[in-house]
C-alpha cells in the first residue's frame, strides 16, 4: 500500500512540476487500492472530468506496469465502500488419474530462461549502480525521480530523457540504475547501455562495411537504449567532418 501511494506522490511531483494549480488539485485527490484496482476518489464532476482530460492516460500507464486498473469514482466523502469479497467456487476434488496428469504437466513445463545472446547487452552494467544506493540530494532529486519514472514506464513521460551535469555527479549511475530496474521487472527486455564512443565506432564500422542496415537493426530493436557521455558526439562528428 505504502509503495503504491509513494508512486502516486512521485507522479504528482513530476507531472505537475512548475504548475502549482495542477499540483494543488491532484494533491487533494485520495486513492483507494483494492483487488488490483486503483480508484481515484474525487468530490465533484469538474475534478473528475479535468483528470480524465489531462492526466488519466498517464495515470493508467503508471499503474498498468503493476497490473492494476484505474478508475475515477465520484464520492462526496472521498471514500468508498470496500468491494464485497468474491465467493470462491467449490472445486471438485480431482481423481487420482487427474492428479497424476496435472503433476506430469507441471513437471515438464519449461522455465523461461534468458539466452547468452540476450545477456550480452547487460554484461557492461555495474551491479552497484542501482536506485537503492543512489544518494539523493537537492541538486539531483528531479533527475533521480525522472530516471525512476522512465525505468518504471519505459517510453512514457520522458522519452527521450536527457541527463546533464558535472563530472562525478551520478549521471552514469542513474543510467545503470534504469537498466537494472527495467531488467528486474522483465529479464527478457532488450536493454542496451553503450558509451557514445562505442555507438560511433559501431556506426563507422557499419559504414565501412556498407552494412548500415545491421546498425539500425541493432539499436532500433532495443526496448531501452541508454547512451552515456553524449557530449562527445559533437567533437567526434566535428573531427569526421574535418577529415
Amino acid at each position: 500500500m505504502n509503495s503504491l501511494l509513494g508512486i502516486w506522490e512521485e507522479f504528482v511531483n513530476i507531472a505537475t512540476l512548475g504548475n502549482s494549480l495542477d499540483k494543488a488539485i491532484l494533491s487533494k485527490v485520495k486513492l483507494d487500492f483494492t483487488n488490483n484496482e486503483v480508484r481515484i476518489l474525487v468530490s465533484d464532476e469538474f475534478t473528475k472530468t479535468w483528470i480524465e482530460n489531462n492526466y488519466l492516460d498517464r495515470i493508467k500507464a503508471l499503474y498498468e506496469y503493476y497490473d492494476m486498473k484505474v478508475s475515477i469514482v465520484l464520492s462526496k466523502n472521498n471514500s468508498v465502500n470496500q468491494p464485497e469479497e468474491k465467493k470462491e467456487k467449490v472445486r471438485k476434488k480431482p481423481s487420482r488419474n487427474e492428479t497424476r496428469k496435472t503433476t506430469s504437466i507441471l513437471e515438464v513445463e519449461p522455465e523461461i530462461k534468458v539466452s547468452d545472446s540476450e545477456n550480452k547487452n547487460h554484461g557492461n552494467l555495474n551491479p552497484k549502480y542501482t536506485f537503492s544506493n543512489f544518494v539523493v540530494g537537492p541538486s539531483n532529486e528531479f533527475a533521480y525521480h525522472a530516471a525512476l519514472n522512465v525505468a518504471r514506464i519505459p517510453g512514457g513521460m520522458y522519452n527521450p530523457l536527457f541527463i546533464y551535469g558535472g563530472v562525478g555527479l551520478g549521471k552514469t549511475h542513474l543510467l545503470h540504475a534504469i537498466a537494472h530496474e527495467v531488467l528486474s521487472k522483465n529479464k527478457l527486455k532488450k536493454v542496451m547501455y553503450v558509451t557514445s564512443e562505442q555507438f560511433i565506432n559501431d556506426f563507422f564500422k557499419a559504414m565501412n562495411e556498407k552494412n548500415l542496415h545491421s546498425f539500425r537493426l541493432k539499436y532500433r530493436e532495443a526496448d531501452v537504449l541508454l547512451i552515456d557521455d553524449v557530449q562527445f558526439f559533437k567533437s567526434s562528428m566535428k573531427q569526421v567532418m574535418e577529415e
